[in-house]
C-alpha cells in the first residue's frame, strides 16, 4: 500500500491519532518513529526469503574525531511492499530530476 500525502519540506504528515483506510477498515496511527533522521548511506541491502532488508544510516564526519555512521532505520519489507517502495521513489526520483520548462517561467 502506498500512502500519498503532499506536504511541504520537513513536515510530519503522519502523526499519531491519524487515521488509514485499508479497505472497509480504518487503522489508527500510531508514531512510535522517535523523529526525523536525514539518511545518507545504506548500511543493509539484502533479501531471503521473500523479505528485504534495509538498513539506512547517517554519516556523521566532524573535524578532528573519526567518522562515524549512525544507524537510523532498520527495515524489513514484505516483498509486495518492497515494490511498492521501489514504484514511489521511482515516481519521486523522476518528478525530482525532471528538467524544468523554461517556455513556462514568467
Amino acid at each position: 500500500m502506498i500512502l500519498t500525502l503532499g506536504a511541504l519540506m520537513n513536515d510530519v504528515v503522519i502523526r499519531s491519532g491519524k487515521t488509514l483506510t485499508l479497505g472497509d477498515e480504518k487503522a489508527e496511527i500510531i508514531d512510535k518513529s522517535g523523529g526525523v533522521n536525514f539518511v545518507n548511506i545504506l548500511t543493509e541491502v539484502r533479501h531471503l526469503n521473500g523479505v528485504v532488508y534495509l538498513s539506512l544510516g547517517s554519516l556523521i564526519a566532524e573535524f578532528g574525531n573519526a567518522p562515524v555512521v549512525e544507524v537510523c532505520a532498520r527495515l524489513r519489507l514484505d516483498i509486495v511492499t518492497a515494490q511498492g517502495l521501489r514504484t514511489a521513489l521511482d515516481n519521486m526520483i523522476k518528478e525530482a530530476t525532471k528538467p524544468v520548462d523554461k517556455s513556462q517561467a514568467n
